[in-house]
């Protein structure tokens, strides 16, 4: 569900809610599990630790709900401002909580756009992961993505809008995360109207 909303003649905002149900084959075939049952070491582990690989194994059903909305504001003719904001919530335990500012602004012409965005995230871990197990429980997984983390990013893109129905754009993200996964994602697009 959404609403999109002109409060003024410079300043709109949307509010969204989504609700999704998946549903299948939801883990990984290739995301080991490893317990720690002190089997001695492992080769396919780093520095030979100790521990036997299993499978991650994850229920075949999960509801998603989101809430989320953005405020946008004109600055001047050639600037806008945006806050935007997210609450996550799924039955694997799961919240997470996301902050995102950006900044617009036409180069020289309507031509030539520029997107400045800074993103904070914060998520709980799923109640199926863990960094350590001793055991197999029924359900389990050591995908970080699935774990307790926290994220800032702080990004920049260019878009060109070369004809009426021909668009590029080059986009460059810096991603710090405090469990040491950090990238940077590079992404070049071009989009044609038909």
């Amino acid at each position: 569900m959404g609403w999109y909303q002109v409060l003024t003649p410079t300043v709109h905002a949307e509010l969204g809610l989504t609700a999704a149900h998946q549903s299948g084959f939801l883990e990984t075939p290739y995301n080991a599990v490893v317990i720690e049952d002190g089997s001695g070491p492992n080769d396919n582990l780093v520095d030979m630790a100790s521990g036997t690989e299993v499978f991650e194994v994850l229920p075949d059903s999960r509801m998603r709900t989101a809430l989320h909305g953005r405020v946008r504001k004109l600055l001047g003719p050639n600037t806008a401002f945006e806050l935007g904001g997210r609450i996550y919530d799924d039955d694997w335990g799961i919240q997470s909580y996301t902050l995102e500012p950006r900044l617009y602004q036409n180069l020289g012409s309507e031509d030539l756009r520029l997107r400045l965005r800074y993103r904070i995230y914060d998520q709980t871990a799923s109640d199926y992961y863990s960094d350590q197990f001793l055991t197999a429980p029924e359900f389990r997984t050591q995908d970080s993505d699935l774990g307790e983390f926290q994220s800032q990013t702080i990004g920049l893109k260019l878009i060109w809008d070369r004809t009426e129905d021909t668009t590029l754009d080059f986009s460059i993200d810096l991603v710090d995360r405090d469990d040491g996964l950090d990238q940077l994602v590079l992404s070049f697009g071009w989009n044609k109207n038909f």
